[in-house]
């Protein structure tokens, strides 16, 4: 259960978490920058639900990680049905800033899946880019928050998370990487990683949904990122927002708090 050095190939060996619980917990740091050197590693971590947490897994965030604050990125009904980790108790700070309202409504024979996706227009399906692109442009008070709450020295080591870590977290770490100056293509790649957790992300929550008799906060996925699907989303995001920064400054953060997140991620080259 640990990480290791700055991966300068951008590779994800190295970044992996492997925990009893979550499957999709990694290192955001080792990527290496376009300016040179890299994202700090150790500071930033992102994750699926850390609801199934174990009593091995929560020692060795707390002692290990040295973990300080968690970022809850699930809506409220997503809590209230599955509920937090015991991270609190152990003294770990616990901030929920949703990023949408709701992502999942109640189950109905016309509605089997649950499905209600605040970012869903219901005349037409959408593709995930276009999801995606809602999101950012429905909430971007709400991204803002969340890189705000990565951003406090005093409060990290700091984990983001929301249900499966594939879509709202992979949004905000996409825009953190991007404030760090990592080059586009391995944001792609780093927010395609968790493609390679669903199926074990998926059993883990299936075992642990019979063992408890409650539903399960994973299930079975139907949309996936897909680097053609980046690649429109954030030429996009682009043309509309100008990058991350623009964004971010648009949305009302505070240029200090992108400065102090830059200044603890990003780890200059050796001169």
């Amino acid at each position: 259960m640990a990480s290791s050095s700055v991966n300068q190939n951008g590779s994800s060996e190295g970044r992996w978490v492997d925990l009893e619980g979550p499957a999709n917990f990694r290192d955001l740091g080792g990527l290496p920058i376009a300016a040179g050197g890299a994202v700090r590693m150790g500071v930033l971590f992102r994750s699926d639900s850390l609801k199934m947490l174990t009593d091995g897994d929560l020692e060795f965030l707390v002692t290990t990680v040295g973990l300080r604050r968690v970022v809850d990125l699930r809506s409220g009904p997503e809590i209230e049905r599955h509920g937090q980790s015991d991270l609190e108790a152990c003294g770990v700070e616990i901030i929920h800033q949703p990023i949408v309202d709701e992502t999942r409504g109640p189950k109905s024979k016309d509605n089997p899946e649950g499905q209600r996706p605040e970012v869903a227009l219901r005349e037409a399906p959408l593709s995930l880019d276009l999801i995606y692109l809602y999101m950012l442009e429905t909430f971007p008070q709400r991204f803002a928050a969340a890189v705000e709450a990565l951003s406090d020295p005093e409060r990290q080591p700091v984990v983001f998370h929301c249900a499966a870590g594939k879509d709202r977290t992979g949004l905000i770490g996409a825009l953190v990487l991007e404030l760090c100056g990592v080059e586009r293509d391995l944001i792609i790649h780093d927010f395609l990683l968790t493609n390679d957790r669903m199926e074990l992300m998926i059993e883990r929550h299936r075992e642990s949904a019979e063992a408890s008799g409650r539903e399960p906060e994973i299930e079975a996925q139907t949309l996936f990122p897909t680097e053609e699907i980046l690649i429109n989303l954030f030429r996009e995001f682009d043309v509309r927002h100008g990058g991350a920064e623009a964004y971010l400054l648009a949305a009302g953060i505070d240029p200090k708090v992108i400065a102090s997140l830059r200044s603890a991620l990003v780890e200059p080259r050796p001169a």
